[in-house]
């Protein structure tokens, strides 16, 4: 009887050890689960940081190309005072501006070139580390891993949706472009047109100021024919007054 209470005793006593075993790998597993969330919030904050940063970069780039618009416009009023060669220094500013703008748009392609690659090469480091907690943790990393897997195909869609943002965002700067290019044309055709209506004015009034002229000339010479025969018709009287004396 007293070996039998003893076993008893001792199998109660292994018994609460494996309970607290348990106990000890399930707070384990817990610390683990926090930490994996933890690690997760860390990594979307970190998202959000470069997504905010990008954003502000990507204003900064808009200011800065509005100031340049800004600037261009304030020489392009300058270029219309020099009447001589506006035709060839718009020209040749045009070119320019093109040229600018597309080395901005190579420099920015290659800026999300390089945004994507190191994208590309985070996200692998992230898978090799989730492998490697995968091989340590067997069937919980399992369940991480599906997890994670849902997690890396909505950031996929949210990286989509971002490019989508952005060709966006590149098509409507390209179409402001296309519109100030149309609207700079319009103002060359519209001054143009203006130069060539005051010219026109001009040579209509040379016209009548010769018309005027040729009027006054010929006005002038009636007058000085209207003179000649009124001495012609002086002369005449003149000498019918004598003739008539004579006869007289």
């Amino acid at each position: 009887e007293e070996e039998r209470k003893e076993e008893e005793r001792r199998e109660e006593e292994r018994r609460d050890e494996e309970q607290r075993e348990e106990e000890r790998k399930e707070e384990e597993r817990r610390d683990e689960e926090q930490k994996a969330e933890e690690r997760k919030e860390e990594e979307r904050r970190e998202a959000e940081l470069r997504e905010k940063q990008r954003e502000e970069e990507l204003r900064n780039e808009e200011e800065r190309k509005e100031a340049e618009l800004r600037e261009a416009l304030r020489k392009e009023e300058e270029r219309k005072e020099e009447e001589r060669r506006e035709a060839e220094l718009r020209e040749e500013l045009r070119r320019e501006e093109v040229r600018k703008e597309e080395e901005r748009q190579e420099e920015a392609r290659r800026e999300l070139r390089e945004e994507e690659r190191k994208e590309e090469e985070r996200r692998e480091q992230e898978r090799r580390e989730r492998e490697l907690r995968e091989e340590e943790r067997k069937e919980e990393a399992r369940r991480e891993e599906e997890r994670r897997e849902e997690e890396l195909k909505e950031q996929e869609q949210r990286e989509e949706e971002r490019k989508e943002e952005e060709r966006r965002e590149e098509e409507q700067r390209e179409e402001e472009l296309r519109n100030e290019e149309e609207r700079k044309e319009a103002e060359l055709r519209e001054a143009l047109r203006k130069e060539e209506e005051r010219k026109e004015e001009e040579r209509r009034e040379e016209e009548r100021r010769d018309e005027e002229q040729r009027e006054e000339e010929r006005k002038e010479e009636e007058r000085r024919d209207e003179e000649q025969k009124a001495e012609e018709r002086k002369e005449e009287e003149r000498r019918e007054a004598e003739l008539r004396e004579e006869l007289r």
